[in-house]
């Protein structure tokens, strides 16, 4: 069964000074990020990959 990444406890971007326009598809998720916010939201998404 897949698991919506935006349900994860731990992928809180707003936190981080990040809006996230999440879409949840059964099989993949898509996050709409500000652009000047890219680099900062894939270190977030690289941390929570660790976890």
């Amino acid at each position: 069964m897949a698991s919506s990444i935006s349900r994860k406890p731990s992928f809180c971007p707003a936190k981080n000074g990040i809006s996230v326009n999440a879409i949840s598809a059964f099989y993949h998720d898509h996050l709409f990020i500000e652009k000047d916010k890219a680099e900062q939201a894939q270190a977030l998404l690289e941390e929570l990959s660790k976890q």
